[in-house]
């Protein structure tokens, strides 16, 4: 049986650990995820007559149950698309910390070169005031190694590879090449987070991410936001606008959006960094 000072006790108890909790979650660096926003599917209107029910009851059997029935039609050759890109984030990131986004090109053709036209593509950063940026290519020779996908002793004289160091933004990018059954990792950055490095006077990128609490002069509706932002209640997003040329085929512009989610002080107990790879 509990006394009133056993109670007092454990009463105490749970204060003192709830205490070092918050104390714990204050020391901890916040922590961002980004992944890629699925594609938003159509709103469909419900149906307003019985008409419209057996339409729609017919078209569901017919592909729930008939489509099984049918023998497969013959594969076309070739299902891979002739470009594939993947955005290669980690898994999580310290806040105001992404300096860059890696992409990945994969060209599957058998003979046509794939160009990268930097100058053509933007970032969008949907949350700031200033929401379209010049997208910038940060030029790595550790990154500008293309792997083969398929045997070929051929040498890859073909690859574009730009390995100088920004002093000062270019007027004029160079597009990349990707050739034929190559994959290539590249990162780029919008142009307004780059600044001078004081010791080695080249531009370097500081966070595209960086989303910060509304002026003072704000509405109350962006603080409310703001704050359910920070209880991972809500996400800001970000989007990417990659534009390239596969051979003498019109240009092809890859539109990509990203969500960025405040994590819990737990996750950042349990995944203290975000050096692991997504």
């Amino acid at each position: 049986m509990l006394t009133s000072q056993d109670l007092l006790i454990l009463v105490a108890f749970f204060l003192m650990v709830i205490a070092v909790g918050y104390a714990i979650a204050g020391q901890l660096q916040p922590l961002i995820e980004i992944k890629k926003k699925p594609p938003e599917k159509p709103p469909q209107d419900p149906p307003q007559s019985w008409r419209e029910r057996l339409n729609r009851l017919w078209a569901w059997f017919n592909k729930e149950v008939l489509d099984v029935l049918r023998p497969p039609p013959p594969k076309a050759g070739g299902d891979k698309p002739d470009v594939e890109l993947a955005f290669r984030f980690k898994l999580r990131y310290p806040k105001d910390k992404v300096p860059e986004i890696p992409i990945r090109v994969t060209n599957n053709t058998k003979d046509k070169l794939v160009y990268i036209l930097w100058d053509q593509s933007t970032i969008t950063i949907t949350y700031s005031p200033d929401k379209v940026r010049r997208m910038i290519y940060l030029a790595d020779p550790k990154l500008a190694n293309a792997t083969k996908l398929k045997a070929d002793p051929a040498p890859m004289a073909n690859a574009s590879f730009i390995s100088t160091v920004l002093t000062e933004l270019p007027d004029l990018q160079v597009p990349q090449i990707v050739p034929p059954g190559v994959l290539e990792d590249y990162k780029v950055t919008a142009a307004r987070t780059l600044e001078t490095d004081k010791e080695s006077g080249a531009l370097k990128p500081t966070t595209i991410v960086k989303i910060g609490p509304p002026p003072a002069r704000a509405k109350l509706e962006a603080f409310e936001s703001y704050r359910r932002y920070l209880r991972g209640q809500e996400t800001r997003e970000f989007s990417l606008s990659l534009v390239y040329q596969v051979g003498d085929e019109p240009t092809i512009r890859h539109n990509a959006q990203f969500t960025v989610r405040n994590l819990p002080w737990y996750i950042r107990i349990l995944v203290p960094d975000g050096r692991k790879k997504a």
